[in-house]
């Protein structure tokens, strides 16, 4: 594996250790719309190509980077009642000293998107990870367009629904335009 699977590898599984240090379930679909988060609204450099799926944005290639990951033993799967979890494996301390300072540099999205993302389960990361989605979409469209075609993409989803993760990403927006 490349030196580039390997970064993206560490400042995935920081990722992991943070949620998990928080006693949180830390299943495939939050790392899914966490590293969707993290790239889209922080710019890290993870190069998976994201598509709408079942729950929203969805990468075939992290589904990939995070068995690898497993295999190498930088993260592990641990059953849960259910589903399972992932951990911190034993070799993450090794990329953890091989790229510390991406993983400092990637701590503000980390850390922003663990404590944002990381106790929500799927019926609400799925409306906001779309609504993410549709606003790197249709820049500057208004809340009401974008709802609307969160809902088209999500028909399940409420309009009221559809708003608040619009209006949540808006925010989050800002707050990570600060400084």
């Amino acid at each position: 594996m490349s030196s580039e699977h390997y970064r993206q590898a560490a400042i995935l599984a920081a990722f992991v250790e943070k949620v998990r240090q928080a006693e949180n379930n830390c299943g495939e679909t939050l790392v899914q719309k966490a590293a969707y988060v993290m790239k889209e609204l922080f710019g890290l450099p993870l190069g998976d190509e994201f598509r709408i799926h079942y729950y929203g944005p969805f990468s075939f290639e992290l589904r990939d980077r995070l068995a690898s990951m497993e295999a190498d033993d930088i993260v592990r799967v641990r059953p849960r009642e259910m589903g399972v979890t992932y951990e911190i494996g034993d070799r993450f301390s090794q990329l953890r000293a091989r790229f510390a300072a991406d993983i400092e540099a990637a701590s503000r999205a980390i850390e922003f998107t663990a404590e944002r993302l990381g106790s929500l389960g799927v019926k609400k990361l799925e409306p906001l990870t779309t609504a993410l989605y549709v606003t790197r979409e249709l820049p500057g469209a208004s809340t009401q367009v974008r709802a609307r075609r969160l809902r088209e993409i999500k028909q399940h989803i409420a309009e009221p629904e559809a708003i608040q993760a619009v209006e949540t990403i808006d925010r989050w927006r800002s707050e990570v335009a600060q400084p």
